[in-house]
């Protein structure tokens, strides 16, 4: 097993052990699951066994969003508008702290718990839930 596999399947691991159930991606950010986000799993070997059944073709993990976790998408990289909405956020306290990951386009992931609120703040943000993924 590579090296790259191993810290994928360890990163995924992580992701799982915080209550996201995670799927191998392509590097075009398609799932590599017959039934992608379905596919998820939160264990710690049927991580290991599923990442590894997809070996080097595994680009990156998927976290499956819904059953009381979402993600904000923030897209920094995409204008100021978002770099406004995002910095007024955290000034106003209406984005608490969270498990936040950092997206290879450099944008953002803010992972909660609870009901996802059903909203499009501004262009380049987005609310992942029910049917939807983050990578």
């Amino acid at each position: 097993m590579s090296e790259r596999l191993e810290k994928l399947i360890k990163a995924a691991q992580g992701w799982a052990e915080a209550g996201v159930p995670v799927f191998p991606v392509k590097e075009d950010k398609a799932p590599l699951t017959e039934h992608g986000f379905h596919d998820a799993v939160t264990k710690s070997n049927e991580v290991r066994a599923l990442f590894e059944f997809y070996g080097d073709a595994a680009w990156g993990i998927g976290g499956a969003m819904g059953n009381g976790i979402f993600a904000v998408d923030v897209d920094l990289y995409k204008s100021n508008d978002v770099k406004t909405w995002f910095n007024a956020r955290i000034e106003d306290g209406s984005l608490p702290e969270t498990r936040t990951h950092k997206t290879k386009s450099g944008g953002l992931h803010l992972i909660y718990e609870g009901e996802a609120p059903d909203c499009k703040p501004v262009n380049g943000v987005e609310v992942k839930s029910d049917g939807g993924y983050i990578v």
